[in-house]
Formats: C-alpha cells, sequence, structure tokens
C-alpha cells in the first residue's frame, strides 16, 4: 500500500521547478536558435502578510538573443495562485533600451486578504517579436496575519465584512431553530416534504431510499404524485455501494449518472438500491433527477494550484515528481493539477432541503438512517430572507450538474424567503471550487480570525496538513483564545472509513498541540458491538456570539475540493446554547495531551504512515 501511495502521490504533482538560469549567466544559444533570456529576477518583500494590506514588488532584466528581436511581452503567471490570472511586467524608465526592449521590468502586485499562505513560485515568461521566449521563476512566500483592524466577533462591522467575503448578504429577519436530536431532524424533513405544496429541493452527499423504512423516499415521491415539482441532486460518486472499498470512494467516475440515463432511456437499472423509485415510471413522471459530473475545465497554469503544491510538499520526493513523462502531464485535469480520477474528483458534499421557496434545512446529515440515530450531528431549520440564499445555491448546484444532460429540466427558481418569525441576522456561504469559489474557506477563516476569546470547533476528522485553515487554526491559539476541536477517536471512527480518518487526524494533531490548540476524542459507547457515536456534526461556536452550521469538514476537500456550504448565525443566545452543549460533550470525551500522542504515534505507526498519502480523500 505504501509504495501504491508513493506512487500515486508522485502523479498528483505537475513536475518539479521550472529549470532556472544562474543569475549572472548569459547563455549562448545554438547557431539558428534565438531565445529571450530573463535574469536577476527580484522579489522584493521576500515575504509580505496575507491581510489585505500587503504587496509585493517583481522585476528582472530581460534581453533577446536575436539581434533582430525585439521585447513583446513579459509576464508574470498567477493563474495557480489566488490572483488567478498573468500580470504583465511594465518597462522600468530609464532602464529599458529603445528599440530592442532590453532592460529591466517590473510590477507591483497588491496581495489579497486571506490569500493561501506559504512559498510560491511564480513562472515569469518574455516573447520576442519573432516569437521566441524564456521562463525563469520568481520566489517569494506569504505568511498568514491577522488584520490590525479586523473587527470582533458579532460586531456590525465583522457581519459587513464577512458578507463580502463570503458574497453573500446579510440576511435579517430569519427564524432560527438547532436540530441537534436526530429524531426531530427527520422529522422536520419528512414535514417539510409531505406538506410542500409548490417544489420541494433537495441535495445530498449521499442518499439511502430505505431511509427510515423508506418513508423519507415514500414523502418524495408522494410529493411528485400530488404534483409537486420535485428537484433531486445527487453527488454521483457517493451513490454506489461498492462494499468495504466504498470508505475510499473507488467508484466507477459517473457510473451512477450513467446508470440513470440508461434508466431513462428505458434500461429497467437504478443507480442505487432504492433509487428507482425516483426515476420515471408509465404512470408516474418522477422527479426531476441530477448527478453531479467531476468533469471540468481546468485553469492552463504552469503549475498546479499552489494549495496543491504545498500539502504535498512534503508528501512526495520531487524527484519523483520529475519523473513524470511529459507526456502523461497533460492528464492532471482534476481540482488543482491532481489527475481526473474519480477518488480525487470535485464532488457536491452539501446536504440541503428546501420547501416551496420558503423554509429549508441545512447541516451534516446525509440521507441514511445512522445520521438519524446514533450518529452526532446537526442541523439548521430555517425561515425568512436566507432561505433565498439557501435556494440560489441550490439551483447554481443543479445548474452545473445538468449542464449538457438531457432530459432534465431547469428547477422554477421560487425565492419566497419572506420575513421570518424571529429577527435573526444571517449569512448563508456557499462554494463551488471548480468555479475557483472558495467563500467558505474564507469565510472561516476570517472569523477564526476575529475570534478573541473562544472557537469551540466540532469536525468528524482533521484532514489538516499545511494549508491556509491550519494556519488560521494555530494563529488563533497562538494569540491567546481558547480553541478547542472535539473529533472522534478510533473506536467511534471505526464506524466508517476503516478508520483511516482517525489515523490522518492523528498525523496533524502535533502542530495543533504544539500552538496551544486543545483536542478532545469522543469515548465509544459501551458496548463494542453496538453502533458507535459517531460525530460526523460540522459546528462552530466562535466567541459565544456567532454560530456557524453546515457541511465543512475541518479538512483540505472541504477547503479546497468538495462545494460547501456554512450557515453564520448572529445569535447569541444560540451561540452561548451550542457552546455550553459543546462544553458538556466534552465531558464524554478524552483530552489529546503530547504523551498520549507520542503512544499513539508508536501504536499505530504502520497504519498513520499509510494515512500520510490519504488527505486529499478526506
Amino acid at each position: 500500500m505504501k509504495i501504491y501511495a508513493l506512487i500515486a502521490a508522485a502523479f498528483l504533482f505537475c513536475g518539479g521547478p521550472l529549470p532556472a538560469l544562474a543569475a549572472d549567466a548569459k547563455p549562448v544559444p545554438p547557431a539558428g536558435e534565438c531565445r529571450m533570456v530573463i535574469k536577476d529576477v527580484s522579489v522584493t518583500p521576500e515575504q509580505a502578510p496575507n491581510n489585505g494590506l500587503g504587496a509585493i514588488t517583481l522585476s528582472c532584466s530581460v534581453f533577446s538573443t536575436a539581434d533582430s528581436g525585439r521585447v513583446r511581452s513579459v509576464k508574470a503567471d498567477f493563474r495557480h495562485t489566488d490572483l488567478g490570472r498573468e500580470i504583465e511586467l511594465k518597462p522600468i524608465p530609464g532602464q529599458v533600451l529603445s528599440p530592442s526592449g532590453d532592460g529591466r521590468y517590473q510590477v507591483i502586485v497588491p496581495l489579497p486578504e486571506l490569500m493561501d499562505t506559504g512559498a510560491y513560485r511564480a513562472p515569469i515568461t518574455a516573447l520576442d517579436s519573432l516569437g521566441c521566449s524564456g521562463t525563469r521563476e520568481a520566489c517569494f512566500s506569504i505568511s498568514f496575519a491577522v488584520r490590525p483592524d479586523i473587527p470582533e466577533i458579532g460586531a456590525p462591522a465583522f457581519a459587513e465584512r464577512l458578507a463580502a467575503i463570503a458574497a453573500s448578504p446579510l440576511t435579517r429577519g430569519n427564524s432560527v431553530a438547532c436540530l441537534s436530536s436526530g429524531k426531530e431532524a427527520l422529522e422536520r424533513r419528512l414535514l417539510l416534504t409531505r406538506n410542500a405544496r409548490r417544489q420541494v429541493n433537495l441535495e445530498s452527499y449521499t442518499f439511502d431510499g430505505s431511509l427510515a423504512g423508506g418513508a423519507f423516499m415514500e414523502a418524495l415521491t408522494g410529493a411528485a404524485a400530488r404534483g409537486v415539482e420535485v428537484n433531486v441532486l445527487l453527488n454521483a460518486d457517493t451513490q454506489v455501494s461498492t462494499g468495504p472499498i466504498d470508505s475510499l470512494r473507488l467508484y466507477a467516475n459517473e457510473l451512477a449518472a450513467d446508470l440513470t440515463r440508461k434508466a431513462r432511456a428505458g434500461i429497467e437499472k437504478s443507480p442505487a438500491p432504492g433509487l428507482a423509485a425516483l426515476l420515471p415510471g408509465p404512470e408516474f413522471r418522477g422527479v426531476n433527477l441530477a448527478f453531479f459530473s467531476s468533469a471540468r475545465e481546468v485553469s492552463q497554469a504552469l503549475l498546479a494550484d499552489h494549495w496543491l503544491s504545498r500539502v504535498l510538499m512534503e508528501k512526495v520526493p520531487l524527484a519523483a515528481a520529475k519523473a513524470i513523462p511529459e507526456g502523461m502531464r497533460d492528464r492532471f485535469t482534476g481540482p488543482g493539477g491532481l489527475p481526473a480520477l474519480p477518488l480525487l474528483s470535485h464532488g457536491l458534499h452539501e446536504k440541503m432541503l428546501i420547501a416551496d421557496g420558503k423554509c429549508a434545512v441545512v447541516g451534516g446529515r446525509n440521507l441514511e438512517d445512522r445520521y438519524f440515530t446514533h450518529w452526532n450531528d446537526v442541523d439548521l431549520y430555517l425561515e425568512g430572507p436566507a432561505v433565498n440564499e439557501i435556494q440560489k445555491a441550490f439551483l447554481s448546484s443543479f445548474a452545473d450538474a445538468a449542464e449538457g444532460e438531457k432530459g432534465i429540466a431547469a428547477p422554477t427558481g421560487l425565492l419566497l424567503g419572506g420575513r421570518g418569525k424571529g429577527g435573526v441576522p444571517l449569512i448563508f456561504v456557499h462554494s463551488l471550487p471548480w468555479r475557483g469559489d472558495r467563500n467558505t474557506l474564507l469565510s472561516l477563516v476570517y472569523a477564526l480570525s476575529a475570534c478573541r476569546k473562544q472557537a469551540y470547533l466540532s469536525s468528524q476528522f482533521l484532514a489538516l496538513p499545511d494549508c491556509l485553515l491550519s494556519d488560521a487554526i494555530t494563529d488563533a491559539a497562538r494569540r491567546g483564545v481558547d480553541v478547542r476541536i472535539l473529533t472522534n477517536s478510533l473506536e467511534t471512527s471505526r464506524e466508517t472509513s476503516f478508520a483511516f480518518g482517525y489515523m490522518i487526524s492523528l498525523n496533524h494533531m502535533q502542530k495543533l498541540l504544539d500552538a496551544g490548540v486543545r483536542i478532545f476524542t469522543v469515548k465509544p459507547g459501551p458496548d463494542e458491538n453496538a453502533p458507535q457515536p459517531y460525530l460526523h456534526a460540522k459546528q462552530f461556536a466562535l466567541d459565544g456570539r456567532v454560530l456557524a452550521v453546515g457541511s465543512f469538514n475541518l479538512s483540505v476537500r472541504s477547503s479546497y475540493i468538495e462545494s460547501e456550504n456554512l450557515a453564520f448565525v448572529f445569535d447569541e443566545e444560540l451561540a452561548e446554547k451550542r457552546r455550553d452543549d459543546f462544553l458538556k460533550e466534552l465531558e464524554n470525551a478524552e483530552e489529546m495531551t503530547p504523551a498520549r500522542l507520542a503512544a499513539l504515534g508508536k501504536e499505530h505507526r504502520a497504519a498513520m504512515e499509510m494515512a500520510r498519502y490519504l488527505d486529499l480523500l478526506f
């Protein structure tokens, strides 16, 4: 397995650094060959903050080796970064020869707030009038820095700035209820579906048609049978069970979607057990069913996305990356430069139900019995104008999934979320990473940066290699914020994923502990043979003033690969209640200490080593 993982990881890289020329070298090209020479590359400062107040000045010397060549353009490629574009360097007055254009070029690049941190490589390409080109790299780094004037959590200025980062409005007049009980969460879904009169929109990562004895499937099909418009959006790769290997999501890509298309064509197959009821029949028009396809256009940047390069830096020997044949590199068409494989591809990870455009449920629960029986999870029930933003998110994702597919209708855009019974301000954040949209990650990072007192975080695992989210969590702890994370133990993790999620978490705990983060793992139930209280909640209680609930895990996939959402609720009473509930949950958890982590590291050394290469699956 380790050898396989190393080989697979090597194929995750898009090649090693571009060849660089010595700063004082002036190469002589072979007879008849022309090329552009870039030298004396400079970036100042070499390290800049990501608080939105910094900038770098990039400069270099450029000249053509051809006597008749004239410098036509000098560009730095930032498409693999948060800047997302190529930036042209301009001649420095008095330092460029005319008319050849040989000389010194420069550009000042303002750095966006919350730009991904770490060491960067930015290829510089120069072209001349003869079509000759040359490439060099500029290197710099971005450090995590909290903006000095960042407002505190819950303040009006914080809400305003968070809304801008989220690209979603702050809505007021919402009614919000926390569904921490699985029974209540299921009953609310059934009630909304059974009472719907115009439309039911459903999105889920997984969907077992036998949920609650088939009651939910019956409610869906019953709604469609009485004329309600029912739109269902599912993640294709997570609908077909393949037995134990299911935990790694090794599915045939788009198998579920392919089977659905065949079913629509009249072949008697279903995309997954129980889902046949959603397909059209002789007397039943069925449900408007779409499966998300992970095939997406990719950037033409010379390098893999910065976040991917940073995550993989310690996992892949550069020699292995350089050994990839050039002809293979054009296959890297997945997220950020990953191979376009099902287990690594983009996915829809959100869970939402919207009824009649007026009320909604969002949160962590997928549509399987275990989420509503013995697993620990949390959803929010919402009424009010925030439902319009949830509806827009669903419509956007559905449009992406249905693009190019015949027989799938566009859902009616019901935006009927009026003022709710309560007065709760709320920002609903939604991200579509295949569009370059990481609003959910950036919103959580910003909120953590604004914390002054407490950040109590619940996540089913901690797939946190070096990345922006990890930086935000450790920075908060170093600033004196009481950061506590509740996650699963080995015993509860055995409910799913071969417990690899736990092994991945162990690999990333030391740096969190070193920063002062306190980590707790859920204690197993008294009967080791009984189902365990697996923690699946994605909840973030911040300074006792704001509560964020949704589908977002503390993981690389949630940050960069899968669509996610978080509802930031500005309700101090609810935030304090969930904070207190979190502290009660810690009473049934065991704190991870450095000594305990060291002992576990020795006990599970082989499994942890194998799990080092699985971060991108979780």
